[in-house]
């Protein structure tokens, strides 16, 4: 009797190929929110450095020198602001993402179900097939008609 071989292995395969691709774009947004929240981090922590940098109390007042204080802080609010629009996209995009691989999951595993299924077929039939031989043998050898 010939070996076991699953009649849907090519959409099985297929579907793991869907999945790990769908795996593979996922891996690239969470790097990408990963940075998003690196810049976000260093951006508020030049922020913080920009905002304590003003005139000491007993030092001068160089009022250039706060106006261009002043626009960097702006300057930084604002890419700070960017930078959160930028994460909460990647964050619903990660979540579109994620439904994605859920179902690929789920499609994997209704064939490895099927798999299943079908080689516990198999070997149910294979078994039949055993038994057939071994009676028949039996048969011949001890003479007896069936």
């Amino acid at each position: 009797m010939k070996r076991f071989k699953f009649r849907f292995a090519a959409v099985k395969d297929q579907r793991q190929v869907i999945l790990d691709q769908k795996l593979a774009k996922k891996a690239n947004v969470l790097a990408e929110l990963n940075q998003a929240h690196a810049e976000k981090e260093h951006l508020q922590t030049l922020y913080y450095q920009s905002l304590h940098g003003g005139a000491q109390v007993g030092q001068l007042f160089n009022a250039q020198q706060e106006t261009w204080r002043q626009l960097r802080l702006f300057s930084l609010r604002e890419e700070i602001e960017a930078t959160e629009r930028k994460i909460t996209s990647l964050e619903e995009k990660l979540a579109e993402i994620q439904k994605e691989v859920t179902e690929a999951h789920r499609d994997l595993k209704a064939m490895e179900v099927i798999e299943e299924k079908d080689k516990k077929a198999w070997r149910h039939e294979f078994k039949v097939h055993q038994q057939k031989e071994t009676d028949e043998i039996n048969t011949t050898r001890f003479g007896r008609s069936p």
